[in-house]
C-alpha cells in the first residue's frame, strides 16, 4: 500500500488574527411610489418590481376592532374571518379552488384600527385573481354556517387566553391604561357574551355602513405599472360604491389621566412564572421624534444586547428574555411596554430591576457612545433586508398609508437614525417615560408574590384583580395576608 505523506502545515495568516472591520453604511432607496385614484374614490399606490412575474395587492380599509360597538365586541374580527367565505356568485369552496388553480392566495384580517385584504397572484393570472378578489370585496354573503364556525373558533381562542399569562398581561395593560369606556381598553378579541350575540344581520349592517371604498387605499407591488393596473381596477372595483350615509363613528374619548406608579397583580394560581409588564401610553408613529424613540427603545429593550435584557437575563438570570416596544396605533397612541416572564421567586427583585432601568434611561445611567453606536448600527444595517420581497414592501406601504407618513419616510430612515445623538435619546426618554406614572402589571401566583411586592415603595397601594367571565378586569376579593 502507498502511504500518503501528511499535508504540509498551512502558515497562519496574520490578517486572520483580528475581526474584519465593519463595511460602509448601507444605502437604501425605495423605488418611486406612483399614485392614482379610481372613480369611486379608492386611492391606488403602485411600486414597480419587475424581478419576478408576481403582484401583491393590499387593500387597506380604515375600520378595525376599535370600531366595534361596545355591546358587539369581536364584530370586526368576525367580519374579517367570514368575509371571504362566500359571495353571491361563489361558495367558499369555489373561491378557494379558483385561487388555488391559478396559484393565487387571499387573506383578510382585522387589526386594531384597520382591516387588510391581501391578494397574491402571478402576473399572467392577475385578471382572473382580480375577478375573484373584487367579487369577495363587493358581494360577501356572510353565510350563517361559516359565521357559526368562526364564532366557535373565536370562543375557543378566548378559552385559551385564560391560560396564557402573556395575553392576560396585555389585556390588563389595555384595561388599566385606557379604561373600559375606551375602545383600546376593551378586550381585543371580544368577549363570550358579545361574540354569542353577534348575528349575520350585524355583519351585513357593519359591512354596509362602515366599509367604504372612498376611504380605502389599494397598494400594488410587483410586476405591474399604474398605467396597466388602473383600467383593470376600474373594471373590477370601479362599481363598488360607498354607502350614501356614513355609519356611526366609534366613541374615541381621551384616555383617563395616568395614575401614580402602582402595582396590579392579576391572580393566576399555580403559575410557574410571573409575567411583568411595565407600561404607559406611548406616542404616534408619525411623531417627529420617531427616530430618536426608535434608538431609545433599542438601547432600553428593543434587541438582545439592550440594557433590560442584559440585566434581567445575562446578569441576574431571572428570565430567558426581556424586551421593550412601542405598540403603534392609528387613531390614538398605543402603549409602550417593558415586559418579561421571570421566575416566581424573584418577582419583586425583577420589578426593582425594571424600574432601575427606567431610571437609567432617564439619566441615572448616561448613554455610552458604544451602546449608542451599536443600537444605530443594529437599526440601520438590517433595515434594507426588510424590503427584499414585494410582500414586505407592500406591508411597509400599509404603515405609510395608515400613519399618514410622507413617501420619503423609508428613504430617510437610515440617515435620520444615524443622526440621533445621546442628547436626543435622553430628551425623548424624559418626555415619554413618565417614571412616576407607570402601570406595573404582574400576572402570577398571588400567594407567592403579593407579600414581597407590597414591601416595594410602588406596592403600598397594590391592587389584586382578575378577569371576569367576559374579560372585564375587576378587583379580587381580599384574602388574608
Amino acid at each position: 500500500q502507498t502511504r500518503l505523506s501528511p499535508a504540509p502545515a498551512v502558515p497562519e495568516d496574520a490578517a486572520r488574527q483580528s475581526l474584519p472591520g465593519p463595511g460602509p453604511s448601507p444605502q437604501f432607496a425605495l423605488p418611486p411610489i406612483r399614485r392614482g385614484r379610481l372613480a369611486n374614490g379608492i386611492e391606488v399606490l403602485v411600486v414597480e418590481n419587475h424581478e419576478l412575474p408576481t403582484v401583491n395587492l393590499n387593500l387597506v380599509l380604515r375600520v378595525g376592532r376599535s370600531s366595534d360597538p361596545a355591546d358587539k365586541l369581536g364584530l370586526a374580527g368576525l367580519l374579517a374571518s367570514v368575509w371571504d367565505e362566500g359571495t353571491t356568485r361563489r361558495t367558499a369552496e369555489q373561491i378557494a379552488d379558483e385561487l388555488a388553480g391559478i396559484g393565487a392566495s387571499l387573506a383578510i384580517g382585522a387589526d386594531w384600527d384597520s382591516t387588510g385584504a391581501r391578494l397574491f397572484s402571478l402576473k399572467r393570472h392577475l385578471d382572473k385573481a382580480l375577478d375573484v378578489y373584487a367579487d369577495v370585496l363587493q358581494h360577501p354573503t356572510f353565510p350563517q354556517p361559516e359565521l357559526d364556525r368562526e364564532r366557535k373558533i373565536a370562543l375557543g381562542r378566548l378559552v385559551q387566553l385564560r391560560d396564557e399569562p402573556n395575553a392576560l398581561a396585555s389585556l390588563a395593560v389595555a384595561a388599566v391604561l385606557y379604561g373600559p369606556d375606551h375602545p383600546y381598553g376593551r378586550p381585543q378579541y371580544g368577549a363570550p357574551a358579545t361574540l354569542q350575540s353577534i348575528t349575520r344581520d350585524d355583519l351585513v349592517d357593519f359591512y354596509k355602513t362602515r366599509v367604504r371604498p372612498d376611504q380605502a387605499t389599494l397598494i400594488a407591488v410587483g410586476d405591474v405599472t399604474l398605467e396597466e393596473l388602473r383600467p383593470v381596477l376600474e373594471r373590477t372595483l370601479g362599481g363598488w360604491k360607498s354607502p350614501s350615509a356614513k355609519g356611526p363613528k366609534p366613541d374615541f374619548p381621551s384616555p383617563p389621566p395616568p395614575r401614580p406608579t402602582r402595582i396590579l397583580v392579576i391572580e393566576k394560581p399555580g403559575a410557574a412564572q410571573s409575567v411583568i409588564a411595565v407600561s404607559l401610553i406611548g406616542t404616534r408613529r408619525n411623531s417627529p421624534d420617531y427616530h430618536a424613540l426608535a434608538v431609545m427603545n433599542s438601547i432600553f429593550g428593543g434587541q438582545f444586547s439592550s440594557r433590560l435584557n442584559l440585566n434581567l437575563r445575562e446578569s441576574k438570570g431571572y428570565t430567558y428574555g426581556a424586551r421593550t416596544m412601542f405598540d403603534w396605533r392609528i387613531r390614538q397612541p398605543g402603549p409602550f411596554l417593558a415586559m418579561a416572564s421571570v421566575q416566581t421567586a424573584v418577582t419583586a427583585p425583577a420589578v426593582v430591576e425594571f424600574l432601575n432601568e427606567f431610571d437609567g434611561m432617564l439619566g441615572a445611567r448616561p448613554v455610552e457612545p458604544e451602546e449608542l453606536a451599536f443600537s444605530k448600527t443594529y437599526l440601520t444595517r438590517g433595515f434594507p433586508a426588510g424590503f427584499e420581497t414585494p410582500g414586505q414592501v407592500a406591508s411597509h406601504l400599509e404603515t405609510l398609508v395608515e400613519h399618514n407618513l410622507p413617501d420619503t419616510h423609508f428613504n430617510e430612515y437610515i440617515p435620520k437614525i444615524s443622526a440621533v445623538t445621546a442628547e436626543d435619546v435622553l430628551r425623548v426618554a424624559k418626555e415619554r417615560l413618565l417614571r412616576d406614572r407607570l402601570a406595573i402589571i404582574v400576572v402570577g401566583d398571588r400567594q407567592k408574590i403579593e407579600a414581597d411586592l407590597r414591601k416595594l415603595p410602588e406596592g403600598k397601594d397594590l391592587a389584586v384583580c382578575r378577569f371576569d367571565e367576559n374579560f372585564r378586569l375587576i378587583p379580587e376579593k381580599e384574602a388574608p395576608r
